[in-house]
Formats: C-alpha cells, sequence, structure tokens
C-alpha cells in the first residue's frame, strides 16, 4: 500500500445486536420467537453496551427487536427509551435501516405478491420488521442524530427504498448526518 492510500482511508465500525443473552443462551430475532419483557430488557442491555463499547461509529438497525413483538406495547417503549437515552448521553448516531422494507417485500414475494400491500389486502400478514416509526418517534425526544444505511445484502437493491427512509427521518425531526458523502 502507498502512504496516501493509508493516510486517506478511512474506516467505519458499525455496532449491531444480532444475538443477546436470554435465560443464559444466545437468542436472535428470526424463527418465530416472540419478545416478553425480559428479552426486551436483555437486548436493551446488550444494544446499549454496545454502544458503550466505544468501538463503533454508529448503531445499525436499533429498531430490529420490532421482527419479533406483535405489536408496539409498553415494553417496547421502555427498551427504546433506553436505547436512544444511551445514544444521546454517548452522542452516538443510530441507523435507520432501509432493508426492513426489502425483507418485507421479499415475504410478500414469497407468498406470490408483488408487494406487501396487496399481500396484506389478500389478508396475509406481511410485517415490515423495521424501520418502525414507533421506535423513531423515541428517538425524536432524544435528538440523536441517525443516518440512513441499508444491509440489503445485494448490491442491485442496495439504494431501494433510501428516499423512504430519508422521509421517515423528516417526519419524526431527526437530525442526520451523512458520513459517506
Amino acid at each position: 500500500m502507498n502512504a496516501y492510500w493509508t493516510a486517506s482511508r478511512k474506516i467505519y465500525l458499525i455496532g449491531s445486536v444480532h444475538f443477546y443473552l436470554y435465560h443464559g443462551k444466545p437468542q436472535g430475532f428470526w424463527g418465530g420467537f416472540q419478545m416478553d419483557r425480559e428479552a426486551l430488557m436483555c437486548y436493551a442491555d446488550a444494544y446499549t453496551q454496545m454502544l458503550e463499547s466505544g468501538h463503533f461509529f454508529f448503531g445499525a438497525h436499533p429498531d430490529i427487536f420490532c421482527a419479533t413483538v406483535e405489536k408496539w406495547n409498553a415494553d417496547c417503549e421502555d427498551c427504546a427509551e433506553r436505547i436512544c437515552s444511551t445514544a444521546k448521553r454517548l452522542g452516538m448516531p443510530l441507523e435507520i435501516n432501509v432493508s426492513g422494507w426489502l425483507k418485507q417485500e421479499q415475504q410478500a414475494n414469497k407468498l406470490g405478491f408483488a408487494s406487501a400491500e396487496e399481500a396484506v389486502a389478500a389478508g396475509h400478514p406481511c410485517p415490515r420488521p423495521y424501520p418502525q416509526d414507533d421506535f423513531w418517534r423515541v428517538a425524536s425526544k432524544y435528538r440523536i442524530q441517525a443516518l440512513v444505511n441499508s444491509d440489503a445484502h445485494d448490491p442491485l437493491v442496495l439504494t431501494k427504498y433510501m428516499e423512504d427512509g430519508y422521509a421517515m427521518a423528516e417526519r419524526h425531526g431527526i437530525e442526520l448526518i451523512r458520513p459517506f458523502g
């Protein structure tokens, strides 16, 4: 490597929690597990510890827990409050991850529909795991910074739904940062 490349390259580490300890065992977000209050607080513990580690530039999809709750409730609110208050205290941005819209679309496609709206109209549940308006409503109270991003896992759909993410931020008065240009 030449000196210019080494000196000008920036490295960003993104923190996320895909598994957390629940009853002493790793617990994830997929496979039908429904989070109760205890699981939500375990997730909040893991997420705040990740933020507090100081290793990461921002916290990824903080609202991923919404994939495992039937509907937003007081326990979800408490989980969001803990994450957002920690992010505010640390000055840590959080991510509005638009790939949840992609996951919702993919679920509808598996059911044979072109869109989630069509699947829902036909009586099939097709929930969007994240981003969740309720989470970002809580985040707006803390005036945290955020960025719109995607972990689409496919370059062909990387920017799909980005405008929806920007609209979500605007709807909730979330200040956006643009660290990548």
